[in-house]
């Protein structure tokens, strides 16, 4: 065994203790999204019905996520059917009509029934508007598209799942203990 042996050790462990301090003074990360480790059954028990088109089935797949983290097998209690609808705008024209900047309207009609029930007790309408810049590059303008769909589809689903979480707490009975 060498000497340099144990003072790498010493390193390493002079290194670690930082870390485990701040790990233990409830050091967290800033912009961490903080999910609850279960689920909210009456939330799962919504089932998010498909919708068409590339940008529908991104934001279905999101929001059953928000609604069902735990991915728990429940009967519906809720039907969530989403009517979307999406503009393209090319802003930013220069003079040889090229464009340079972007533009993705969202509209996203949800209603909300009891399942097995056409009755609709929930009936809103949200958007978002994802903006984004053209690069020279076809393929880096094409990613830089589909990174603002991403995102404003993420945004969507969180409003929608705040939308539902609302409603169901004020419409639900409580549960007698």
């Amino acid at each position: 065994m060498s000497w340099s042996e144990p003072a790498r050790t010493v390193r390493r462990l002079a290194l670690a203790l930082p870390l485990l301090a701040l790990s233990a003074c409830g050091f967290h990360p800033l912009y961490a999204v903080r999910e609850p480790s279960g689920y909210d059954p009456d939330l799962a028990a919504v089932e998010v019905r498909s919708a068409p088109d590339r940008i529908g089935q991104i934001l279905v797949s999101a929001l059953r996520e928000q609604l069902n983290p735990a991915g728990a097998h429940l009967k519906p209690r809720y039907v969530l059917n989403l009517n979307l609808s999406f503009v393209r705008s090319n802003l930013g024209l220069q003079r040889d009509n090229t464009s340079t900047h972007g533009q993705l309207s969202i509209f996203v009609t949800m209603k909300l029934n009891p399942a097995g029930s056409e009755h609709v007790v929930l009936e809103e309408t949200v958007q978002r508007i994802a903006s984004y810049d053209y690069p020279l590059d076809a393929y880096a303008a094409t990613v830089a598209e589909e990174n603002a769909r991403d995102i404003a589809t993420a945004d969507l689903a969180r409003e929608i799942a705040e939308k539902l979480t609302v409603y169901l707490q004020q419409h639900l009975p409580p549960e007698s203990t």
